[in-house]
């Protein structure tokens, strides 16, 4: 099988392309993300009778369809045909109906679609990473195991070093060093506040996201009685579900679970007001799935918890190096992330609403300040840590445009998002193509990041990361410590996922190289 020819829906939704199969002429058309690919024409001819020997049918373009705006036309020619010309609305065919050869044939075709003028920029991001440089077994290595961490952006990489090779100090003193790193917090604290939400009063630092998940669960969880209860889900990292439920235990508060729906992937949110009632004190909710990229509606979820008068944490730690995060959109009271996720360094970090910051009563040391944010963040702080998460807000930044940081990083994120996506999309469908292949994702109408979550028939999920690291692929395995969720799915005890995630360092060529190994090993 060959193709030929393909063309390109004005607005760049829709992908059309012609293949020859012996003396078939076939016309296909695919989403540009590589979804839903439908065959619209076929037609069997005898070559000898026609002067170019191949190829009858030619793409003429795109029109819209003036009834429904969002459908669009393709106008093929074709001579064999009596009208000359051939409308077709794009459907979909299952993932499961498509042959192997036609797969690979339209990946070709989409590796030839010229982008547009206002199309990411992947190889200048690329050079914004020193780590990119590495290889591993004669191949660049393809970084697709960033759920688990990203790499550090040159800026987060710099100040770091900066801070530590221009003299490093405690705080609050009247000499250069420690006037430099009183400075370095604000404006670490600053940038937080920029990238997440929030005022620069309302961030602090930790040692890590769990850690400082235990200090903010131990401090809310003082004003808790018996006869009170808490909520998490079956969806969550563990970090943000046994701080509370720890809390919970030794206040003699009673625990209730927002469940998952294990064949849709999406927590089951009908029952909602059985679950979340007035003796409600605390909602704990995860942005996205860590596991399986399922991007949560938390603004709902924490409108059912205001209205009984719960506060809301939500975990934001696997969404934000791939969407825009607004703490006070999404309706949190408490949001907490790790900047190692987001191409900086290893530290915690957590937005709270002044108001309940100010009532907390943290667990500190005598003369440790009683005010927000230092009360919260015990001992001294990773002041190279927080550098290096300014530095990374600065790289995010860069990527965007507008007058503000928060505009930069809004329209930044947005561009991450919309690069990611398509890709995550086309490795999805072809994973999910492949007989021995099962994929872990919500149905395609559910937004999530480009995180995939997936199992190999007949390997270990460990197993099937060796066999990728062969051509310098990086993905992971286990349970992530989303543990509820895989044995919620019966899949624990078996090594749980592979992982695959996608990054805005992530090339095209690095996805299709996952696909292409893992199709030595399922098809």
């Amino acid at each position: 099988m060959a193709y030929h020819g393909f063309s390109l829906s004005d607005d760049g939704e829709y992908l059309a392309f012609v293949t020859q199969n012996f003396d078939n002429d076939e016309v296909w058309v695919v989403k540009r993300d590589g979804t839903g690919l439908r065959r619209i024409l076929s037609a069997s001819f005898d070559p000898e009778a026609n002067e170019s020997g191949r190829h009858q049918f030619q793409l003429l373009g795109w029109e819209p369809d003036q009834g429904f705006p969002n459908r669009k036309h393709l106008y093929v020619y074709a001579p064999d045909l009596q009208e000359g010309i051939r409308p077709a609305a794009p459907e979909y065919l299952s993932d499961r109906q498509l042959a192997q050869e036609r797969r690979y044939v339209m990946a070709e075709v989409l590796r030839q679609v010229p982008a547009d003028d206002s199309a990411y920029d992947v190889i200048a991001v690329r050079k914004r990473f020193p780590a990119l440089r590495r290889t591993e077994n004669g191949y660049p290595v393809a970084f697709l195991d960033g759920p688990g961490g990203s790499q550090a952006a040159d800026t987060a990489i710099e100040a770091m070093a900066g801070y530590l090779l221009r003299g490093s100090a405690n705080v609050h003193g009247v000499h250069g060093t420690s006037v430099e790193t009183d400075e370095i917090i604000d404006r670490g604290r600053a940038a937080m506040a920029d990238f997440i939400g929030g005022r620069p009063d309302e961030i602090a630092f930790g040692a890590n996201m769990t850690t400082l998940n235990y200090a903010i669960a131990r401090a809310i969880a003082r004003d808790w009685r018996e006869g009170d209860e808490i909520v998490v889900t079956e969806m969550d990292h563990r970090a943000n579900v046994d701080p509370w439920t720890s809390a919970a235990e030794e206040r003699g508060v009673k625990v209730r679970w927002i469940r998952v729906d294990p064949e849709l992937l999406v927590l089951k949110t009908h029952d909602l007001s059985d679950i979340i009632t007035s003796k409600t004190k605390l909602v704990a909710v995860g942005l996205a799935s860590n596991a399986v990229g399922t991007i949560n509606d938390v603004k709902m979820i924490a409108r059912a918890a205001h209205d009984v008068g719960a506060k809301v944490a939500v975990d934001a730690v696997h969404a934000a190096p791939h969407i825009f995060i607004d703490r006070d959109e999404l309706g949190a009271d408490i949001l907490v992330c790790s900047p190692y996720k987001f191409f900086g360094p290893h530290l915690g970090v957590a937005s709270i609403r002044r108001d309940l910051f100010d009532r907390l009563e943290t667990y500190k040391v005598l003369p440790q300040s009683h005010e927000a944010p230092d009360k919260i963040e015990t001992g001294t702080l990773n002041h190279e840590g927080i550098a290096g998460a300014e530095g990374a807000v600065q790289f995010i930044a860069s990527l965007g445009q507008g007058d503000s940081p928060r505009e930069k990083i809004r329209s930044a994120m947005n561009a991450i998002e919309a690069y990611e996506d398509p890709m995550a999309n086309w490795a999805r469908a072809q994973l999910r193509a492949m007989p021995r292949v099962k994929v872990f994702a919500a149905a395609e109408g559910v937004r999530k990041t480009s995180t995939i979550g997936f199992r190999v028939q007949g390997w270990v999920p460990r197993e099937v990361c060796r066999h990728v690291l062969k051509k310098g692929v990086y993905i992971a395995s286990g349970d992530f410590y989303a543990t509820t969720l895989a044995m919620v799915l019966g899949i624990r005890e078996s090594g749980s996922w592979v992982r695959a995630g996608l990054a805005p360092y992530t090339t095209r060529e690095e996805v299709e190289r996952l696909v292409e190994l893992i199709a030595e090993i399922a098809e």
